[in-house]
């Protein structure tokens, strides 16, 4: 008998099949399933209902399709790069190919590998981290072809076992989804902050709730077959759900006699019901009551986190600050047994074939079917928040930033996502003068930096396989910070850094530059040309450094007295402008600067110009438009909000950017001197904002920045 992966997914493709060919037969003529035959073109059928040409009966009036002729699976593997392949006549097969992170099958062309672009709902395309960068939370898996997991900003990732996908899902900005479970493909349920439930009935999401007006966030959930579901949060809040029409009548809350968080609900093989609380008191009812929960026992650890059923009783995992078990289990008769000592904090349990994995932050322990735990600590410094069983076995993980990786027993991790970026590896300006020349400035791992400190940018490149973001770092002294970008061509590009230091380019070949013990300073700003040379500001300076080359002879030139400049940006030889601290904004007009102007609530952090137009940002909601209809004018924005980054388009369009008081990206616009409005944008929260923009396409598109690596385009 020959063993083949199966997916539940039947793809039928090719030719025309009959309308119950079943799937090929056995190599000895036989037929696994009862009551099926093997036909003459060797697939199964119905018994009974095969035709003398190797088809089937079908239904009066429809002309028989004849045989299927499957092609051969083996050479349909051998072309393929990845992914899963068919016959043709209904048996599909994992080829057992992975694609190297981060690209993913069947991006561009089925069954070969491509660079992933998973956009959200409001049009924001991840360039990096990839395949996306929010948080992962929680995950479930229903078979080879079907896994989702669930993270902030409501993100629901679905991997169909080649590629990735994000789904919309019917929720209010800004909400988070920290569980996910489910029995069947039309029984999935996931929630999450602000009482959110949602329910997939196999084709889309739906949005359901509670009569009262529930707001407590939910961080735990299982799904109890046919539309049954228990979910559960802070304060012992517990709701049940059975089926009903009315999607805001499905949940009702439940009496819990306990007012601390839930950390876990499940089921046990014979439908019992349990529940674990942070204080570490289990409760239980029998199968399908709706009575009241009951306590049994307290679990022997300092804070609980997960439970399953298992060898008959119950295995729990969680903390302890002292050397007592962090994995413990509940015999049938009530008694208890430590499992491990090992100091770790368990944040979840996920059964496989073979044991328990027990997921630890960067580490995770395996427990076997004999009770023996075995402690790994994957080679990658990745943290993992949740996790769903493979064979092997072996765990597919998710983490902060949208890592995603499958874990085995012998501690091996296989990367499915970008890299992580480290602490320290934030994004603080990019620029460019085209998407094909575009460029990601950051910084050193300032964990790890010594005087052998390297800088970090990306360059972004298009491949064969898609657009990636190439990695680049060089050796610039102390330096651990890149902070400015100024891209004319590819033979004049600059990088300016934290410590009078720089990279110039020429033709992609980095170089080392100083601007030299005179001028030393941060470097937050730079513009020039050939005609007028280059003009480069620091925060800490009352004086502009200016070169003719912009690589060496720099000098100092003074502007206004006292002013602290910060940004820099001109049109010509004629008309630059200049911002900085307290308000200050500057003009040359090829003659002299003009007197020191004081507008805005904040300091000015960035400036920038096209089409005739100069817009100016800063901290405490500061934005100024120089030109245009408004000129002169401190637009209203949130006072919350600090404005990081400006981009004026050849088409006068002006973008403005920074960090909302929640943390995450703040972005603003204003087309041809128009109103500035709001442009909607989820980013994760653990990003801290956007730090930089980039329109060098003219403005068709847009590319935003921020700390953590990431990257994010909307065209």
């Amino acid at each position: 008998m020959r063993v083949l992966v199966v997916s539940a997914v039947v793809m039928l493709a090719g030719c025309k099949l009959p309308q119950n060919v079943l799937y090929a037969c056995e190599p000895d003529g036989g037929c696994v399933i009862p009551g099926t035959s093997c036909g003459p073109d060797f697939h199964c059928y119905p018994a009974g209902e095969l035709l003398d040409d190797g088809g089937t009966s079908l239904d009066a009036g429809i002309p028989d399709a004849g045989p299927c002729v499957p092609r051969s699976l083996t050479q349909a593997c051998a072309d393929a790069e990845c992914g899963f392949v068919t016959d043709g006549c209904g048996l599909e097969v994992d080829c057992n190919k992975t694609c190297p992170a981060p690209q993913e099958c069947g991006v561009s062309t089925p069954n070969h590998c491509g660079t992933p672009s998973l956009c959200t709902a409001e049009g924001w395309c991840w360039e990096n981290p990839l395949p996306q960068g929010f948080n992962l939370n929680g995950a479930w898996r229903l078979d080879a072809r079907h896994t989702w997991f669930v993270g902030e900003n409501h993100v629901v990732l679905f991997f169909d076992g080649e590629r990735s996908s994000l789904q919309n899902v019917p929720a209010p900005a800004g909400t988070d989804l920290y569980a996910i479970h489910g029995t069947a493909l039309d029984d999935v349920f996931a929630v999450g902050s602000n009482g959110l439930l949602l329910h997939f009935n196999g084709t889309q999401w739906e949005r359901e709730g509670v009569t009262s007006n529930f707001q407590t966030s939910l961080r735990t959930v299982w799904s109890l077959g046919g539309g049954r579901a228990l979910a559960a949060g802070p304060g012992g809040r517990v709701l049940g759900r059975r089926p009903n029409a009315d999607p805001f009548s499905r949940w009702s809350l439940e009496t819990l006699p306990s007012t601390q968080d839930v950390r876990d609900v499940f089921s046990d093989p014979s439908g019992g019901e349990w529940l674990v609380t942070r204080d570490n008191q289990l409760f239980t009812r029998p199968q399908g009551s709706t009575t009241n929960w009951v306590l049994v026992s307290a679990i022997p650890l300092q804070e609980t986190a997960a439970g399953l059923a298992r060898h008959g009783g119950l295995t729990f995992g969680g903390l302890n600050n002292t050397s007592k078990a962090t994995l413990v289990h509940r015999d049938a008769d009530g008694g208890w047994r430590d499992l491990t000592d090992a100091g770790l904090q368990v944040v979840d349990l996920i059964a496989v074939d073979g044991g328990v994995f027990a997921l630890s932050g960067n580490d995770f322990m395996w427990l076997d079917e004999a009770d023996q735990v075995t402690r790994f600590s994957p080679p990658q410094n990745a943290t993992w928040n949740a996790g769903v069983a493979l064979d092997g076995p072996r765990l597919f993980v998710g983490g902060p930033l949208g890592g995603m990786g499958v874990l085995s027993i012998d501690g091996g991790l296989e990367l499915r996502s970008s890299p992580r970026p480290r602490t320290g590896h934030s994004l603080n300006a990019v620029c460019g003068v085209s998407p094909g020349q575009l460029y990601a400035l950051g910084g050193a791992d300032v964990t790890a930096c010594n005087s052998t400190c390297r800088v970090r940018w990306y360059e972004r490149t298009l491949t064969a396989t898609g657009v990636e973001w190439r990695n680049a770092d060089f050796q610039l002294g102390n330096t651990t910070q890149l902070l400015a970008c100024l891209a004319l061509g590819p033979d004049r590009v600059w990088f300016t850094g934290n410590d009078s230091k720089f990279i110039y380019q020429s033709g992609g070949v980095p170089t080392y530059g100083d601007f030299g013990s005179a001028v030393y300073g941060r470097y937050s700003g730079a513009w020039g040309s050939a005609e007028t040379g280059y003009f480069f500001t620091r925060p800490e300076s009352a004086q502009v450094t200016f070169s003719d080359s912009g690589v060496d002879n720099f000098v100092e030139r003074s502007v206004n007295a006292n002013d602290v400049l910060t940004s820099v940006w001109g049109l010509g030889a004629s008309d630059l402008v200049m911002v900085g601290r307290a308000g200050v904004v500057t003009r040359f007009d090829g003659a002299q600067w003009n007197a020191r102007v004081n507008v805005g609530p904040g300091d000015f952090t960035a400036v920038h110009g096209a089409a005739g137009r100069f817009v100016a940002v800063g901290t405490n909601g500061a934005l100024l438009s120089l030109d245009g209809p408004d000129a002169g004018v401190v637009v209203p924005q949130p006072a919350s909000v600090n404005f990081t980054s400006t981009w004026v388009a050849p088409n006068g369009t002006a973008w403005a950017g920074g960090v909302a008081a929640d943390g995450g990206a703040y972005l603003v616009r204003s087309v041809s001197g128009g109103p500035w409005l709001e442009v909607p944008v989820l980013s994760p929260r653990g990003v801290r904002g956007l730090t930089g923009l980039a329109l060098p396409d003219g403005g068709a598109s847009v590319w935003f920045v921020g700390p953590s690596g990431s990257i994010l385009r909307h065209d």
